[in-house]
């Protein structure tokens, strides 16, 4: 598994939720995509999904999510209340 696919997997352990929400809030037709990279059935993540993870996860500090430079998440303060609204969103 890539760094990036392992740095996915931790922000979807972070929001509590499944690799299904996840992936059906970024609206992907095939709920499998994500489990594919999360399993290593496919190595990378495409351009697409990774542009639908930067849409709909805004909290979600992009640059980390590449590089694994700074924080998860864009706010550094984000207290316990923002994180179970992270999942909400």
């Amino acid at each position: 598994m890539n760094e990036i696919n392992i740095r996915v997997e931790r922000f979807i352990n972070k929001l509590k939720i499944t690799p299904y929400e996840f992936s059906k809030k970024m609206g992907n037709t095939r709920h499998d995509t994500v489990y594919n990279f999360l399993n290593k059935k496919e190595t990378d993540i495409s351009s697409k999904t990774l542009n639908r993870i930067k849409k709909n996860y805004p909290k979600l500090n992009y640059h980390w999510l590449l590089t694994g430079e700074g924080e998860m998440l864009n706010d550094t303060t984000v207290s316990k209340e923002v994180d179970k609204s992270l999942a909400q969103e």
